[in-house]
């Protein structure tokens, strides 16, 4: 195939959003199979109205996404509305995340709460390319995979490029994790500023990480208490 017909096929494997519509997704087997961004906005609209935090199930993509740069509401706008399920990128990439807000969890999720179990929640295999996150509000918490993660989350394997920006604290990944967050093999990229502390994977953690597989020279977990800037970090 000539160049220009496997650009074309490419282009094609994206589904692309035009920042209004969404598309109800049925449970298979206690899994929501994600293929379109419709239907992925619609993930994002039944979390942040409380209809549903799917709680024991599993959101899967099953193909790369464009979000074209539209206003992003973050999955699960708060402790309040949380993303309490389990989420399996499949390796597929998610494009043109843009959240500008005054919330107090900033990214492609908001607030991501586990469960008490012995058994991890877990958050896989997901890479968002090109984003733009900035929190205006005061208290705003951003990272490029989450603002907040909390009770018992794996995160593993996630990809994050792209811009993230904070008047409060800044993660690549995750902008503020309790203790009982684990994060394996991940990588962050990108420009990431903010206000308090920053770190190339997590901006503020309580107690001491469960992090494993990252390059110990980079600034893993923030630790200033002054604005810093983060270009081109790669772990």
């Amino acid at each position: 195939m000539d160049n220009t017909g496997d650009n074309k096929s490419k282009k094609q494997a994206y589904s692309l959003w035009d920042g209004i519509k969404m598309k109800p997704v049925k449970e298979h087997y206690r899994r929501y199979l994600i293929t379109s961004a419709e239907e992925l906005a619609w993930v994002a609209d039944i979390v942040n109205r409380g209809k549903r935090n799917f709680a024991g199930k599993t959101i899967l993509l099953k193909c790369d996404i464009d979000l074209d740069n539209h206003q992003w509401v973050p999955i699960g706008i708060s402790e309040q509305y949380p993303f309490c399920g389990e989420f399996d990128g499949g390796g597929h990439i998610i494009r043109g995340v843009n959240v500008r807000s005054h919330f107090e969890y900033i990214g492609f999720f908001g607030c991501i709460q586990g469960n008490h179990t012995n058994t991890p929640t877990t958050i896989c295999d997901v890479q968002l390319f090109e984003l733009n996150i900035e929190g205006i509000g005061l208290f705003s918490y951003s990272g490029g995979l989450a603002g907040y993660v909390t009770q018992n989350v794996e995160i593993s394997n996630c990809v994050v490029t792209g811009k993230i920006i904070s008047k409060n604290c800044v993660g690549g990944v995750i902008g503020i994790a309790d203790e009982r967050v684990n994060i394996k093999n991940c990588i962050a990229s990108g420009m990431m500023q903010g206000a308090l502390n920053t770190g190339e994977l997590v901006g503020q953690q309580p107690k001491d990480p469960l992090m494993a597989n990252y390059d110990d020279t980079a600034t893993i977990v923030g630790t200033t208490d002054e604005d810093i800037t983060i270009n081109e970090s790669v772990l």
